[in-house]
């Protein structure tokens, strides 16, 4: 009897270890770049990614990626990619960061920007600005792309602390709208805070606009 226990109670143990639940999530690897700039109008081109499983091996083919850019609109998008392995472990989620650009902008010089205004308000994640530096005498940087405007205009803040981080934005015009503010820089350069004022005729509209800049 205690013989056949003894049997009982080992198989249980054996059989457990067996058929032991697999609780390893796959792993997902990225090829190429996990950011990126591409000019508008061109095809999105795939760098390529791998996803391998302890138990499963090679399970490429089950990623699923999301977020896709269209070529045709300029911005920000977030390419992510999953999968699941046949026990159900989830993998970790992985991001490439594409910017669709009418130019090859430095990746450095995008940020992300979030824009409250006292009589209209933008945010969007697609809304962008980027900031282009001029050389260290003039002490002053440009606005691109800000509410929108033709690449070829730029809003004009000028540095006027010895630390770089505070900026006034001298009073122009560009088109039918008059610009002035100031603003601050954080000592990383990540972070940009803007106080904006924008007067078209009789209409008077104060902004704060946050610069938050995601792209290393």
């Amino acid at each position: 009897m205690l013989k056949n226990l003894l049997l009982f109670f080992f198989t249980g143990i054996l059989l457990t270890s067996c058929f032991k639940e697999d609780q390893t999530p796959p792993v997902i690897t990225l090829y190429g770049d996990s950011n990126f700039t591409m000019v508008i109008g061109n095809k999105y081109m795939e760098p390529g990614f791998r996803a391998t499983d302890k138990k499963d091996g090679d399970i490429t083919y089950l990623v699923k990626s999301t977020g896709l850019p269209d070529p045709n609109v300029s911005g920000i998008y977030y390419v992510r990619y999953n999968v699941t392995d046949a026990s159900g472990n989830h993998a970790k989620e992985m991001t490439r960061i594409c910017f669709v650009s009418h130019n090859n902008i430095s990746l450095s010089s995008i940020y992300e920007a979030s824009e409250t205004c006292s009589e209209t308000s933008m945010n969007n994640e697609n809304y962008f600005i980027s900031i282009e530096k001029e050389d260290f005498n003039t002490n002053s940087i440009y606005l691109k792309g800000y509410n929108n405007l033709p690449q070829e205009k730029k809003i004009k803040a000028i540095i006027i602390s010895n630390t770089g981080q505070l900026l006034t934005i001298p009073q122009q015009a560009i088109f039918d709208t008059i610009y002035s503010g100031t603003g601050k820089i954080n000592i990383s350069g990540t972070l940009v805070t803007l106080d904006i004022i924008k007067q078209y005729n009789i209409f008077k509209d104060s902004c704060t606009t946050i610069l938050t800049r995601e792209l290393q």
